[in-house]
């Protein structure tokens, strides 16, 4: 269970799809994060534990947190669409977010496959993108082979590899992300895709990048 209080909700997305979003941390907060869960086909949710990790240190400082179930999967409706829905419902529940907070100050974390999705998905006026452990140059969907939306933009992005990722390594990470703009990669030592006995360390440096001022409870 969460150190501090949360309130689960119901967001709608496209084609009349509910999400179901856990949210924590002060509405009036100045800075908020939506955080994407990993493959819905292989176990992924929004209680994932390195999803939940992340979740659980920024609403212990402060910061306005998502997590939430992509369509098709735990406690939202529909159907899984391989990614390409789901970059909507990426966009409904940072909406929703942005909505309720004054700064309108929101981050976009992703782990693996929601990692991809964060990448992928058109969305203005964000703070910033936190790719983790993204298995990129698979050419998976939702993108393939195409250059994604993350890679021409003016916010930072933080590109988190662990040093054994089973599915891309730093080195193919690096090919990847060269172009892309104001990018930091950053690599966790001795861990694996999964990130078993590093989830401290990624909530961490994912604190680190949303919170690097006084700006939140706790800094």
């Amino acid at each position: 269970m969460p150190a501090v209080g949360f309130e689960t909700v119901e967001i709608s997305s496209s084609h009349g799809v509910r999400l179901a979003a856990d949210l924590i941390g002060p509405s009036d907060a100045p800075v908020g994060a939506v955080i994407a869960h990993p493959h819905p086909l292989y176990g992924g949710d929004r209680q994932n534990s390195v999803v939940t990790a992340i979740w659980e240190a920024l609403g212990a400082v402060g910061v306005r947190a998502a997590r939430f179930d992509f369509r098709g999967t735990g406690g939202s409706s529909g159907r899984h669409d391989h990614g390409d829905a789901e970059r909507e419902d990426l966009v409904a529940v940072t909406e929703s977010l942005r909505a309720e907070m004054p700064s309108r100050k929101v981050w976009l974390v992703g782990y693996s496959f929601g990692a991809m999705v964060v990448a992928a998905t058109e969305i203005t006026e964000i703070a910033g993108r936190i790719l983790v452990a993204a298995p990129l140059g698979l050419g998976l969907t939702p993108l393939g082979d195409e250059r994604p939306a993350v890679a021409s933009e003016d916010h930072p992005t933080l590109v988190i590899t662990p040093r054994h990722d089973q599915f891309c390594s730093p080195a193919t990470v690096d090919e990847h992300i060269e172009s892309w703009s104001m990018t930091r990669h950053v690599i966790v030592e001795s861990a694996d895709h999964f990130l078993l006995g590093a989830t401290g360390i990624v909530a961490g440096l994912v604190l680190e990048a949303i919170t690097p001022r006084a700006d939140v409870k706790g800094s």
